[in-house]
Parts: C-alpha cells; structure tokens; sequence
C-alpha cells in the first residue's frame, strides 16, 4: 500500500516510457514502466537501485519528479531521527541525481515537514515543487491540518510559504487528513485529492470512543479542481 504517490513521469517525447518511485523492504526505487505493443499494456521492465539510510525501511512513500532533462529529485517519507531536533514520527529525506537508473547519492534531510503522514510530492506546472503533508506543532495533530509548502532544490530543499489545504478539526475528535494527490494537466486543469477519515471506529475501543453519524458522513475522498489562465501543456498520455 501507499506506493504511486504521484503520476509516473514520461520517460521519451512518444510517452512510451514512464518512470515511478516505488518502496521495497530495502528503501526506496526508481521502476521503468513502458508501452507493449503486442500486449497493449504499459509493463513494468526494469527498476534502479535502492536508496535507502543505515538501515531497511529507512525511507518508503517515494515521490520522483524530473527537474530537467538530466536532473531527478526523489523525495522519500524518512525515519524522524534523522531530521534532528524538533522532529515527530518521520521527516523528509531528498534525493537528487542526473539518472535515478544509476544511483541516488546521499540524501539530505528537512524537518519540515514533520509528522506521521505520507509526503507526496508534486512538481507543479509553474516549475515549483510542493509537498503536502502534515506538521506537528502549533495545536495541529499528526495527521490534520493538512498543509503545502514550496520546496527550493537548489536551497538544501528548505520549505517555504506555508498554507493549509484542508483542516478537519472542527468536524472530527481525530481527523486524518493526508494523500494529496495532483493529478496530471488535462485540458488546463488539475485535480487534487483528499482522503478524510478518523481514528474513530464504529465499536468504541479503550483508546477511542465511537465515530458518530456526522464524523461518519464527514469521512470521505475530497477534491479541489485547479483551473489554470494560461496555457498549460498536458503532461501525461496513454501510447498509441
């Protein structure tokens, strides 16, 4: 679960090729995934080295997204301890390489954001990178509100600009917000996806009392469409 975070990104202008991010027990990894003409299916052929910290499971939840022609960052939800001080639960750990096929390097870490939520992250049409995620301070809880942040590559990845996407606090004891996910430019649009649910359960345990009727209606995939005033190329496609 929690694998393809984000769109596979096309790998050749004919968009028979795509690359993605997935995580293994070793970490983290780059898959090749191309088009096949005999069987009519995107297949996945080949998948790049692991990057992962120390020890197995260090990094999981990867998001790759291409810079340039020969510039990949690769942004994996990253054991807490790492981030230093001031760090809940996991941190960000960044990768960034000329071929994601080849090897990844050393990665660096960012405390921002710090929480127990997936970290999807998005290269925009703008050209900005954004994760969204949850953080821990502030009066927030571990998964709510759920918040963006622009990333600078070329600044040690540091965050900036934060904002609040979704806050679920008013209508649940204990919301979890989180999976944003940016779907592809199609026709100068983009939806983004929400998935609200609670730690709540039906039956009350020792920990928990039970959801109510309204927190249950509450629980659901929420969506925002984003309408662009420019022209913006779509970047996705199926081969022909």
């Amino acid at each position: 679960m929690n694998q393809w975070l984000r769109p596979p990104t096309a790998l050749n202008p004919e968009m028979t090729r795509y690359a993605d991010a997935l995580h293994f027990p070793g970490g983290v990894a780059a898959v090749e995934i191309a088009w096949n003409k005999e069987t009519g299916l995107y297949e996945w052929i080949r998948t790049g080295p692991m990057a992962s910290k120390e020890t197995p499971g260090q990094m999981a939840e990867g998001s790759l997204n291409r810079l340039g022609e020969n510039d990949w960052v690769l942004a994996c939800r990253a054991r807490g301890q790492h981030g230093g001080k001031g760090v809940y639960g996991f941190c960000v750990g960044w990768y960034r390489t000329s071929d994601p096929f080849a090897g990844w390097g050393e990665p660096v870490f960012t405390r921002i954001p710090s929480s127990y939520c997936p970290k999807p992250v998005h290269l925009c049409p703008d050209g900005v990178l954004r994760v969204f995620s949850g953080h821990i301070g502030g009066g927030t809880t571990k998964r709510n509100p759920l918040f963006c942040w622009d990333i600078d590559p070329d600044d040690g990845f540091s965050p900036s600009n934060q904002r609040t996407i979704l806050d679920m606090r008013e209508k649940m004891q204990f919301p979890m917000v989180g999976f944003a996910k940016l779907s592809p430019v199609v026709g100068g649009r983009q939806i983004l996806t929400i998935r609200v649910t609670t730690l709540l359960q039906k039956e009350a345990t020792e920990k928990y009392p039970s959801i109510d009727e309204n927190e249950f209606e509450d629980c659901a995939a929420y969506y925002s469409v984003l309408t662009y005033d420019q022209p913006v190329e779509d970047t996705w496609q199926f081969a022909e």
